[in-house]
Protein backbone atom coordinates (compact mmCIF):
# COMPACT_ATOMS: atom_id res chain seq x y z
CA UNK A 1 0.00 0.00 0.00
CA UNK A 2 1.38 3.42 -0.98
CA UNK A 3 2.22 5.88 1.76
CA UNK A 4 0.31 9.16 1.58
CA UNK A 5 2.50 12.25 1.62
CA UNK A 6 1.25 15.09 3.80
CA UNK A 7 4.41 17.18 3.41
CA UNK A 8 3.03 18.94 0.35
CA UNK A 9 0.23 20.34 2.52
CA UNK A 10 2.77 22.46 4.40
CA UNK A 11 2.96 24.70 1.34
CA UNK A 12 0.55 27.62 1.85
CA UNK A 13 0.06 28.29 -1.88
CA UNK A 14 -0.73 24.65 -2.57
CA UNK A 15 -3.27 24.55 0.28
CA UNK A 16 -4.98 27.61 -1.21
CA UNK A 17 -5.06 25.98 -4.64
CA UNK A 18 -6.45 22.76 -3.18
CA UNK A 19 -9.11 24.55 -1.13
CA UNK A 20 -10.08 26.79 -4.04
CA UNK A 21 -10.59 23.81 -6.32
CA UNK A 22 -12.43 21.79 -3.69
CA UNK A 23 -14.88 24.50 -2.69
CA UNK A 24 -15.25 25.59 -6.31
CA UNK A 25 -16.26 22.09 -7.38
CA UNK A 26 -18.74 21.82 -4.51
CA UNK A 27 -20.24 25.21 -5.39
CA UNK A 28 -20.53 24.37 -9.08
CA UNK A 29 -22.19 21.04 -8.30
CA UNK A 30 -24.69 22.79 -6.05
CA UNK A 31 -25.29 25.39 -8.76
CA UNK A 32 -25.94 22.64 -11.33
CA UNK A 33 -28.55 21.04 -9.07
CA UNK A 34 -30.23 24.38 -8.40
CA UNK A 35 -30.34 25.37 -12.08
CA UNK A 36 -31.66 21.94 -13.05
CA UNK A 37 -34.33 22.08 -10.38
CA UNK A 38 -35.35 25.58 -11.46
CA UNK A 39 -35.54 24.71 -15.16
CA UNK A 40 -37.63 21.63 -14.39
CA UNK A 41 -39.93 23.48 -11.98
CA UNK A 42 -40.54 26.19 -14.59
CA UNK A 43 -41.04 23.92 -17.60
CA UNK A 44 -41.91 20.44 -16.24
CA UNK A 45 -39.97 19.22 -19.27
CA UNK A 46 -37.41 16.45 -18.77
CA UNK A 47 -35.99 17.06 -22.23
CA UNK A 48 -34.97 20.60 -21.27
CA UNK A 49 -33.53 19.24 -18.04
CA UNK A 50 -31.35 16.92 -20.12
CA UNK A 51 -30.34 19.75 -22.41
CA UNK A 52 -28.75 21.58 -19.47
CA UNK A 53 -25.94 19.04 -19.36
CA UNK A 54 -25.52 19.20 -23.11
CA UNK A 55 -25.49 23.00 -23.01
CA UNK A 56 -22.53 22.85 -20.66
CA UNK A 57 -20.78 19.93 -22.33
CA UNK A 58 -20.71 21.20 -25.92
CA UNK A 59 -18.79 24.43 -25.23
CA UNK A 60 -16.56 22.51 -22.83
CA UNK A 61 -15.68 19.96 -25.50
CA UNK A 62 -15.09 22.61 -28.16
CA UNK A 63 -12.91 24.84 -25.95
CA UNK A 64 -11.03 21.90 -24.44
CA UNK A 65 -8.96 21.73 -27.60
CA UNK A 66 -7.69 25.25 -26.95
CA UNK A 67 -7.64 25.36 -23.15
CA UNK A 68 -4.40 23.47 -22.58
CA UNK A 69 -2.67 25.35 -25.36
CA UNK A 70 -3.71 28.76 -24.02
CA UNK A 71 -2.66 27.80 -20.49
CA UNK A 72 0.76 26.82 -21.85
CA UNK A 73 1.16 30.07 -23.78
CA UNK A 74 -0.12 32.49 -21.14
CA UNK A 75 0.20 32.70 -17.37
CA UNK A 76 -1.71 29.80 -15.74
CA UNK A 77 -2.23 31.93 -12.63
CA UNK A 78 -3.82 34.70 -14.65
CA UNK A 79 -6.06 32.31 -16.58
CA UNK A 80 -7.06 30.57 -13.34
CA UNK A 81 -7.88 33.89 -11.69
CA UNK A 82 -9.82 35.16 -14.71
CA UNK A 83 -11.81 31.94 -14.97
CA UNK A 84 -12.67 31.90 -11.27
CA UNK A 85 -13.73 35.55 -11.55
CA UNK A 86 -15.87 34.74 -14.59
CA UNK A 87 -17.47 31.81 -12.74
CA UNK A 88 -18.19 34.07 -9.76
CA UNK A 89 -19.78 36.72 -12.02
CA UNK A 90 -21.79 34.01 -13.76
CA UNK A 91 -22.99 32.78 -10.38
CA UNK A 92 -24.08 36.31 -9.45
CA UNK A 93 -25.89 36.54 -12.80
CA UNK A 94 -27.64 33.21 -12.26
CA UNK A 95 -28.59 34.24 -8.73
CA UNK A 96 -29.96 37.62 -9.87
CA UNK A 97 -31.96 36.06 -12.67
CA UNK A 98 -33.10 32.96 -10.81
CA UNK A 99 -34.13 34.71 -7.62
CA UNK A 100 -36.24 37.32 -9.40
CA UNK A 101 -34.04 40.37 -8.81
CA UNK A 102 -34.18 40.76 -12.57
CA UNK A 103 -37.84 40.19 -13.45
CA UNK A 104 -38.21 37.97 -16.50
CA UNK A 105 -40.95 35.87 -18.01
CA UNK A 106 -40.61 32.12 -17.56
CA UNK A 107 -39.42 31.67 -21.14
CA UNK A 108 -36.82 34.44 -20.83
CA UNK A 109 -35.73 33.07 -17.46
CA UNK A 110 -35.13 29.60 -18.90
CA UNK A 111 -33.14 31.15 -21.77
CA UNK A 112 -31.07 33.18 -19.29
CA UNK A 113 -30.37 30.04 -17.24
CA UNK A 114 -29.18 28.24 -20.36
CA UNK A 115 -26.93 31.18 -21.26
CA UNK A 116 -25.42 31.02 -17.77
CA UNK A 117 -24.85 27.27 -18.09
CA UNK A 118 -23.23 27.78 -21.50
CA UNK A 119 -20.86 30.42 -20.08
CA UNK A 120 -20.05 28.11 -17.18
CA UNK A 121 -19.13 25.34 -19.62
CA UNK A 122 -16.63 27.57 -21.38
CA UNK A 123 -14.93 28.89 -18.25
CA UNK A 124 -14.81 25.57 -16.42
CA UNK A 125 -12.81 24.10 -19.29
CA UNK A 126 -9.88 26.40 -18.52
CA UNK A 127 -9.89 25.91 -14.73
CA UNK A 128 -8.59 22.35 -14.66
CA UNK A 129 -5.56 22.73 -16.96
CA UNK A 130 -4.67 26.04 -15.32
CA UNK A 131 -4.75 24.49 -11.84
CA UNK A 132 -2.64 21.54 -12.97
CA UNK A 133 -0.13 23.94 -14.54
CA UNK A 134 -0.03 26.01 -11.35
CA UNK A 135 0.72 23.02 -9.15
CA UNK A 136 4.40 22.45 -10.11
CA UNK A 137 4.98 26.19 -9.85
CA UNK A 138 3.74 26.21 -6.25
CA UNK A 139 5.24 23.00 -4.87
CA UNK A 140 8.26 22.22 -7.04
CA UNK A 141 8.86 19.24 -9.33
CA UNK A 142 9.90 16.85 -6.54
CA UNK A 143 6.46 17.09 -4.90
CA UNK A 144 4.39 16.84 -8.09
CA UNK A 145 3.27 13.20 -7.55
CA UNK A 146 2.00 13.97 -4.05
CA UNK A 147 0.44 17.23 -5.20
CA UNK A 148 -1.26 15.52 -8.12
CA UNK A 149 -2.67 12.88 -5.78
CA UNK A 150 -4.10 15.54 -3.49
CA UNK A 151 -5.42 17.70 -6.31
CA UNK A 152 -7.17 14.88 -8.15
CA UNK A 153 -8.59 13.42 -4.94
CA UNK A 154 -10.72 16.49 -4.41
CA UNK A 155 -12.02 16.93 -7.94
Amino acid sequence: MAKMSFSVLRNHSFRLLLLTRTFGVIALQAQAVIVGWQVYSLTKNVFLLGLIGLTEAIPAIITALFAGHLVDIYSPKRIYTLCLSAIALNTVFLFAVGSGFIPLSNKALVCALFIGVFASGITRTFVRPASFALMPQTIGKANVPAGMAWLTSFY
